[in-house]
């Protein structure tokens, strides 16, 4: 690989670094209001979520800073946390589809706002596109490491 493509390799990872924290922080801002008008009644579920979108706020931020700060982070790790966060992610996007479609069937019942139901479903959606694009990441990672 020359070294043309490899700065391009690196410059698509650091977009792709950008792209998923952004991501990330629109997640939490969609679920905020459904989870605060106990529209997940299920604790664990809501541990896994707000664990999932966090956690990788932190760990992005922290990638993103070293690469501007031209820090070198070894191709294994990078790999792992890419493929980490790719799987949470598609299980936090899960879960959140699931107590949708779950509260869905309720909602003229229960009197649940189809405003915090939309919000709720983009949030599962945009974290499993998310997981899609940590996913990429990975495997730029691994072919091009």
């Amino acid at each position: 690989m020359s070294e043309d493509q490899k700065i391009m390799v690196k410059r698509v990872q650091f977009l792709l670094k950008v792209v998923e924290l952004s991501l990330s922080i629109i997640c939490v801002g969609l679920i905020v209001d459904p989870i605060n008008h106990k529209m997940q009644l299920n604790m664990h579920h809501v541990a896994l979520v707000y664990a999932t979108f966090a956690g990788y706020i932190v760990v992005n931020t922290v990638i993103i800073i070293g690469q501007v700060k031209a820090e070198r982070m070894p191709q294994y790790m990078w790999a792992l946390l890419s493929f980490t966060a790719g799987a949470v992610f598609l299980a936090a996007g899960s879960v959140i589809i699931d107590d949708w479609r779950n509260l869905w069937g309720g909602l003229k019942h229960m009197g649940y706002s189809k405003q915090y139901m939309d919000m709720m479903i983009a949030s599962g959606i945009i974290a499993i596109f998310n997981a899609f694009i940590y996913f990429v990441d990975f495997c730029l990672v691994i072919a091009f490491g």
